[in-house]
């Protein structure tokens, strides 16, 4: 089923990068956070490329290009345009939401909640309120190996696993994702610390990405919208 999958997903990645950041030498755990910088630019492509590369929703979305054309490229070029802070705490706190929105939409698919909106409460207050807090207090690189052992991992391959799922190409979709992925190298500098901004001005770039991606994952992920549900959600049944 694809709740399994999306469940199987967000263990195993878990693991593999406790075990990475545990056991691995310095020079090897460089190639694993090298790879997780392309993982996670990725990620942000892989709810576009879902999109675009389904024919019924791209139907719906030329059908509406105010919506699903306009209002992402007003969107970006409003991130590249503002001022840097205002723009990097309305990213962080939108994540935050992103992430918790993620976390109910995998435990849905697994096992339908019974209280449906506690539930949503919950799974936004257990990861928003710890990636929030980490933005004020500013923690030691062992928040980085906590951080991206409960979190961030999952949420990408979770991401990216399941859009290819749902695709009905799996590999060849992951394959092209991560391949475009590369492009975070150009903002992002790997260290065996993580990966830092190479330059304000190129982390509002990579910003804006992450805004288009916020929209494209409520669009393609909204099974309540019947549009979606016939178009999106026939690749979900699919993967059942």
């Amino acid at each position: 089923m694809t709740g399994r999958f999306a469940a199987l997903l967000w263990l195993l990645s878990a693991g593999i990068t406790a075990a990475a950041f545990l056991t691995l030498p310095v020079r090897v755990l460089m190639c694993c956070i090298t790879a997780s910088l392309v993982i996670q630019t990725g990620h942000q492509l892989s709810p576009i490329a879902l999109a675009w590369s389904n024919a019924g929703f791209r139907g719906v979305m030329l059908a509406r290009p105010e919506k699903f054309l306009l209002l992402p490229a007003g969107l970006a070029l409003a991130a590249v345009a503002c001022p840097f802070w205002p723009v990097f705490y309305a990213y962080s706190a939108w994540n935050a939401y992103h992430y918790g929105m993620q976390d109910f939409g995998v435990l849905s698919l697994w096992r339908r909640p019974r209280w449906r909106r506690l539930t949503m409460a919950v799974c936004l207050a257990i990861t928003s309120i710890p990636m929030l807090v980490s933005f004020v207090w500013h923690p030691g690189w062992w928040w980085l190996f906590v951080y991206s052992a409960t979190g961030s991992w999952n949420h990408w391959v979770v991401d990216i696993g399941l859009s290819g799922r749902v695709s009905r190409r799996l590999w060849l979709f992951v394959a092209g994702v991560l391949v475009a992925g590369l492009v975070g190298l150009v903002w992002y500098e790997p260290s065996a610390r993580g990966f830092h901004r190479r330059s304000d001005d190129l982390l509002q770039v990579a910003m804006a990405l992450g805004f288009v991606h916020f929209l494209y994952s409520r669009w393609v992920w909204k099974m309540g919208d019947p549009q979606v549900r016939a178009t999106i959600g026939k690749g979900l049944s699919h993967a059942v």
